[in-house]
C-alpha cells in the first residue's frame, strides 16, 4: 500500500524533517518548495518524492544565489524521510 500518495503529503513529511535539522527560519527562507516524484529511477527503492527549496536570489546581475537550498527525499511506500540535504 502506498503511504505518500500526493505532493502535499510528501511536502508535509519533508518539512517536519527539514525544520528539525535546519530550523524554521532557514527552511522558511526556501519557500515555496518544489515537489517531484522521481518515477524514472531504476528500482522501487530509488523512486522517491524529492522536495527542493527555491530560495529567493537577490543578486539578479550574477544569477548567483547566496542562500542555501534545502531539500529532502521521502519514500513513497513507507513515508520515511530517507535523505535530507542542503546545497549552495
Amino acid at each position: 500500500m502506498i503511504v505518500v500518495t500526493d505532493q502535499d503529503t510528501a511536502l508535509d513529511q519533508a518539512l517536519k524533517a527539514l525544520i528539525a535539522v535546519f530550523g524554521r527560519t532557514e527552511v522558511s527562507s526556501n519557500m515555496p518548495f518544489k515537489v517531484t516524484y522521481l518515477a524514472e529511477r531504476p528500482t522501487a527503492e530509488e523512486r522517491v518524492w524529492r522536495i527542493e527549496g527555491t530560495p529567493a536570489c537577490p543578486d539578479k546581475k550574477t544569477q548567483h544565489c547566496r542562500l542555501r537550498r534545502y531539500g529532502a527525499e521521502v519514500d513513497r511506500w513507507s513515508g520515511d524521510v530517507v535523505r535530507v540535504f542542503s546545497a549552495d
